[in-house]
């Protein structure tokens, strides 16, 4: 399993004011943030989840954990059901002892504002906390701002060795949806050793043609328990119905290679977090598809959403589950490495592949150029 701590801006969930509408600053951000982390948890059983992080990398600027702990008491009601289907649902409490509170008044602001003596937080010390404790790759996937990751670098920066920094940089993986804060900019400038995918075509996960207010109503948010329940139908205002979820491609990125669709220390092969090019050693941005390479997975990713959210009230033998691939023989979920000359023909074959539910398979192949 990947090990996340997830970073998200989300407003209150009971009173959430879209950040286009009129209200009180305490209520209002994008409320996609509170879409991706009812998306996020009803995978929860795929990933060590580590940390999810209250930033403030929001419309009005403003971290408040408890937002994040009412979507987890949400998922705590379906939790026993969840564990019909996946009995590696972590506990409703395991995810409270690790979410953590921010730093109020970040977003847009330069490094030296952020960062630095006196600007620890409860969030930025969890962070120095998990990747001391690692020993495999953490994965802080920023669907909020990052400045809680930057403040844990610059502290062990000026705390620790060379060789002490390096050893902690190393176990870091970092997917940034944009540049929230000046933090972003000053770890790449900073530590080149970071490994640091940015995403800045990341409209490519909204839709609100098919995976509209109406579809997330039959879907999500009616019938399919408190978690759902929770899940916004809006985004920027009260008319903008639909799966938005701009900030979702960061966890997806690694749900693609659990899924065994990909390898996310290699961004370039692509994936339902997106298609990346490297830059420079370390350092990946969007490849030539742009949004495209997102919005191209709607279908699936959607579709396997619904499936989840029926997990949360249906018995096993009512919902619908995974299938079991096989690809040449080799039913593990790493990527299949075949080395062959241009213009030779190369034969994959599913055969042995099975579906947990007696559903029947088809399949279909393709190549990014």
């Amino acid at each position: 399993k990947p090990h996340v701590i997830l970073s998200t801006d989300m407003p209150p969930v009971k009173n959430g004011i879209p950040g286009g509408e009129a209200g009180p600053a305490n209520q209002k951000s994008d409320l996609d943030d509170t879409q991706t982390l009812v998306r996020f948890l009803s995978y929860a059983d795929d990933f060590q989840i580590d940390g999810l992080i209250a930033s403030a990398a929001t419309f009005a600027n403003y971290a408040d954990k408890q937002n994040i702990l009412d979507v987890v008491d949400a998922y705590a009601q379906v939790y026993p059901n969840l564990k019909l289907h996946d009995p590696n649902y972590p506990t409703p409490d395991s995810l409270r002892a690790v979410t953590k509170q921010g730093r109020d008044g970040t977003w847009g602001q330069p490094a030296d504002s952020v960062l630095g003596a006196g600007k620890d937080s409860e969030a930025s010390a969890h962070v120095i906390s998990v990747i001391d404790k690692a020993t495999t790759p953490v994965w802080f996937v920023s669907a909020g701002g990052s400045r809680e990751l930057g403040q844990a670098l610059w502290k062990v920066k000026n705390n620790r060795s060379a060789a002490e920094l390096a050893a902690f940089v190393s176990k870091l993986r970092v997917y940034l949806i944009d540049d929230q804060d000046g933090s972003a900019a000053w770890m790449r400038d900073n530590f080149p050793g970071l490994f640091v995918i940015t995403n800045k075509c990341y409209t490519g996960m909204a839709n609100t043609g098919p995976y509209n207010g109406t579809w997330l109503k039959n879907n999500v948010t009616t019938g399919h328990g408190a978690l759902g329940a929770v899940y916004p139908l809006w985004h920027w205002t009260y008319n903008d119905q639909g799966v938005y979820e701009g900030d979702t491609p960061g966890f997806l990125h690694l749900l693609n290679s659990v899924r065994g669709l990909g390898d996310p220390d290699s961004p370039a092969l692509g994936g339902w977090g997106g298609r990346f090019k490297q830059d420079a050693p370390n350092r990946y941005s969007c490849a030539s598809d742009g949004a495209g390479s997102i919005s191209r997975w709607e279908t699936a990713r959607n579709q396997d959403f619904a499936a989840r959210m029926d997990w949360a009230v249906k018995p096993y033998n009512q919902a619908n589950h995974n299938p079991v691939v096989k690809l040449n023989g080799d039913a593990t979920r790493n990527v299949l490495n075949v080395n062959a000359t241009a213009g030779s023909t190369v034969a994959l074959s599913a055969n042995g592949s099975t579906d947990p539910d007696g559903n029947s398979l088809s399949y279909k192949w393709y190549q990014y150029p």
